[in-house]
């Protein structure tokens, strides 16, 4: 089953899940560790960097970032085994078979789309852990995409009913 957290309880969740494992699965085999899935647009940039500091050294994942230009990109320090995708709207286009450009959101709706559908086979041992997913931004899309990886990967106590207004800012 996979995790989706977020919100105030979604620090303690990466931390917690991005943690070394002890346990064994089986014999001379340690148990995956959680994988992560952070995605962020521009407006929520410190939020991620904040995000991205409670990551155990062991943690693994994807960070995806959009940002309107490649001027807009920082560096991010992470943990050996968590890759950042920088996704710029300017060198983007819309929808496909048109000449428009990227709207705000587009890119991080089809690259975290991409990483789940590729990523996330339902089946924890072979995908390589349990999966806590945080998406912060702002605009419509942003919000539409966190409400289908809710639908997608399931809601947890990070999640509970009297957040779903922090999902939703």
């Amino acid at each position: 089953m996979s995790v989706l957290t977020n919100g105030p309880e979604a620090l303690a969740a990466v931390a917690a899940l991005s943690a070394p494992k002890t346990r064994s699965v089986r014999s001379g085999r340690p148990a995956a560790g959680g994988r992560i899935l952070l995605a962020a647009d521009d407006s929520s940039l410190d939020a991620l960097v904040e995000m991205i500091a409670t990551l155990s050294e062991s943690a693994r994942g994807q960070v995806f970032v959009e940002v309107a230009s490649a001027d807009d990109i920082v560096l991010l320090s992470t943990p050996e085994l968590v890759t950042v995708a920088w996704l710029t709207r300017e060198t983007r286009s819309g929808n496909p078979g048109t000449s428009r450009r990227c709207a705000h959101g587009q890119a991080l709706e089809r690259a975290v789309t991409a990483w789940v559908s590729e990523m996330c086979t339902g089946d924890v041992e072979r995908d390589g852990g349990e999966l806590t997913a945080w998406v912060d931004g702002s605009g419509t899309r942003i919000y539409e995409l966190r409400q289908s990886l809710i639908e997608t990967l399931g809601r947890t106590s990070g999640t509970s009913a009297d957040s779903t207004s922090e999902l939703a800012r």
